[in-house]
């Protein structure tokens, strides 16, 4: 199909008689990569198969834009009932693989092995699941001011947010409260020193973050 994402997700409603469940989480997701600023890069492919039949929801497969013939560099999705195959508690999950030959010979071929990536400079505790979109779009606005940043993932509890935050040794923890995101302010934190700047702006935060 041609069109844009929300183009052809229209018409496969279109297709099945009306929107149902799927389809609204193909737009929620959407909206999340739209709100990380990355919607551009995505394209709705609704003829991708998986040779495994273990996926239970979207699955997704990642291509190089200079290097289209070389085929996906990395591929994985949603599975609900996998781990279920050997533990006893029902565990949902979402994973990927990457094919570290195929990606190494691509970036040989590009000329851009000698690159070395970023380490995270901060994170953005999650709060409340509810402003998840409303974290990636800062996240998006200080990446583009050169800031390395995550969002994390679940609402889970704020000392477990914590303890992977400072495990995986990320310097500097966001916190962004509903009266925040409307005010365009955040609370930035200095995981090691403990030291907190309540209500800046996201310039201020860049700034501090990358001095």
């Amino acid at each position: 199909s041609k069109g844009s994402f929300l183009e052809i997700l229209s018409q496969l409603e279109t297709m099945a008689g009306g929107p149902d469940t799927d389809t609204q989480r193909m737009k929620d997701i959407y909206e999340m990569m739209k709100a990380s600023g990355i919607e551009s890069t995505y394209v709705l492919d609704p003829s991708i198969t998986r040779g495994l039949d273990y996926y239970t929801g979207v699955v997704y497969e990642t291509f190089l834009n200079d290097l289209p013939t070389i085929g996906s560099v990395c591929s994985g999705g949603r599975y609900d009932n996998l781990a279920g195959l050997y533990m006893k508690e029902k565990v949902p999950g979402v994973g990927a693989s990457i094919g570290l030959d195929r990606l190494i010979a691509g970036l040989e071929q590009l000329g851009i092995t000698e690159n070395k990536g970023s380490y995270v400079d901060a994170e953005i505790f999650c709060q409340d699941a509810g402003d998840i979109v409303s974290y990636q779009r800062t996240a998006a606005l200080l990446r583009d001011k050169g800031v390395n940043v995550e969002v994390f993932p679940d609402q889970k509890k704020m000392n477990q947010q914590y303890n992977v935050t400072e495990a995986k040794s990320i310097p500097w923890g966001i916190f962004i409260s509903k009266e925040e995101i409307a005010a365009g302010t955040l609370t930035l934190k200095n995981l090691k020193t403990r030291e907190m700047f309540a209500g800046i702006t996201i310039e201020k935060a860049c700034d501090l973050i990358l001095s």
